[in-house]
């Protein structure tokens, strides 16, 4: 539950008039001025704390609301940064190379968008977490669809789709324990409510992709052979690449917090990443901090 309450409620003019005026100045800055998003930001805390002052509320209040609010959001804020570990651990170990390898032997190109956007639910699903799902099985699936010539635009729209609904429907996901908490209700009586609206459109969707999927000439398998020819000759595809992804289908399924089990499937990643390439300490904890841009470490994987 939430306990942040509210000390002051303005009325809906108010309300009007300080939602309009952070937009107007965080857009302002940001589209006219070309001013990073930090400033504006602090700008329209500024702008709160000053209507908390008219009202009459302390300072100290403010300022321990503000804390507070801050403070419920670091976990999302750590989230993010092992995320960003575990895309670069995941490099380093050839667990997403090996994705995209086997990918090739198990995914048709014929209905590719529509498969695509299946098996990113299922993996959300397992995983309860969008952007695990986007930054890894999407890395693979990005980089197939380039290989097949096909839409890049069209395959991260099943990839992100496919990921938001697994997140949604997922039991492991942190917004829908935090949605199905805030309201009172049963966690799979909350799943199963957003069935009704959800599943529906999960089948509309699988049909839009599956139209949406072109035919592949035979002459694009002649290329596909060729990137698996090239990935087997960086000595990254092996089949203990398996086992950061296992680690962290396991640790979710026992409903380990998301932070643990991401860095521990980021260290197991790290560990064995020296079977096959060996890495400095220095350039682990360079790769770790700077991170690399999937699709440009797809290409770095071409070009080997």
């Amino acid at each position: 539950m939430i306990k942040i309450k509210a000390i002051h409620t303005p009325s809906f003019w108010e309300s009007v008039v300080l939602i309009v005026g952070i937009v107007l100045m965080i857009g302002v800055c940001i589209i006219y001025f070309d001013a990073v998003p930090h400033l504006p930001i602090l700008f329209s805390i500024l702008l709160l704390i000053g209507y908390g002052l008219l009202k009459r509320i302390p300072y100290r209040r403010l300022e321990k609301g503000l804390v507070e609010g801050a403070g419920a959001g670091m976990s999302a804020v750590f989230l993010f940064f092992f995320i960003g570990m575990l895309i670069s651990s995941w490099m380093m170990s050839g667990t997403i190379p090996s994705l995209i390898y086997a990918g090739f032997h198990l995914i048709t190109p014929t209905f590719f968008f529509a498969i695509v956007f299946i098996v990113s639910s299922i993996v959300g699903i397992s995983i309860g977490s969008s952007l695990t799902t986007v930054a890894t099985v999407g890395v693979a699936f990005i980089g197939m669809a380039d290989v097949l010539g096909l839409s890049l635009p069209l395959a991260a729209g099943a990839i992100v789709s496919g990921a938001f609904f697994g997140d949604k429907m997922s039991p492991l996901s942190d917004t829908t324990n935090l949605a199905s908490s805030i309201v009172g209700v049963d966690l799979f009586e909350h799943i199963r409510n957003m069935g009704w609206t959800t599943v529906p459109a999960f089948i509309l969707t699988t049909i839009f992709f599956g139209i949406l999927s072109p035919n592949v000439n035979t002459g694009d398998f002649d290329e596909i052979a060729d990137f698996q020819e090239t990935l087997l000759g960086t000595g990254m595809i092996h089949w203990y690449t398996v086992i950061p992804l296992l680690t962290l289908f396991v640790l979710t399924i026992k409903k380990m917090p998301a932070l643990l089990t991401l860095a521990i499937s980021s260290t197991v990643a790290v560990l064995l990443s020296f079977l096959h390439h060996n890495y400095g300490f220095a350039d682990v904890l360079g790769i770790l901090f700077k991170g690399l841009y999937p699709l440009l470490a797809y290409r770095m994987l071409i070009n080997c």
